[in-house]
């Protein structure tokens, strides 16, 4: 679970050197974050879009609001965007799945919450 830890507190690392001191532990040149119309595959665009999202969503704050679920090589976690005033103004969930050396292979980032469903009487 350290390679998971490691991921979260990257979003809200603000030292460059840090944030490559957490990458190592969780990441591989093959590891990639797949989300809603991006994907980052390996360090460099990772800790490029770290530093992106720290320079133009500064106003926001990134944190984790559940605990982990784990089923085998995958786990899931909520997640949310804060405005300054610690108001949620994204919220969604990474499901991430470990490598067999606990790195981290892939982040699957989806963001908004699911609509309920009905159920019916089948």
């Amino acid at each position: 679970m350290d390679a998971i830890h490691a991921y979260v507190a990257l979003w809200s690392e603000l030292d460059p050197a840090r944030q490559a001191a957490l990458l190592r532990l969780c990441w591989t040149e093959d590891s990639e974050i797949v989300g809603p119309g991006y994907h980052f595959r390996g360090t460099r665009e990772v800790l490029d879009e770290v530093a992106r999202f720290q320079r133009d969503e500064r106003r926001y704050r990134a944190i984790r609001t559940s605990g982990f679920d784990q089923h085998g090589a995958w786990i899931r976690f909520t997640i949310a965007l804060l405005d300054p005033h610690g108001q949620v103004v994204e919220q969604g969930w990474d499901i991430v799945e470990l490598r067999p050396d606990l790195k981290i292979a892939r982040v699957i980032t989806f963001w908004g919450t699911l609509s309920s469903h009905e159920l019916s009487a089948a």
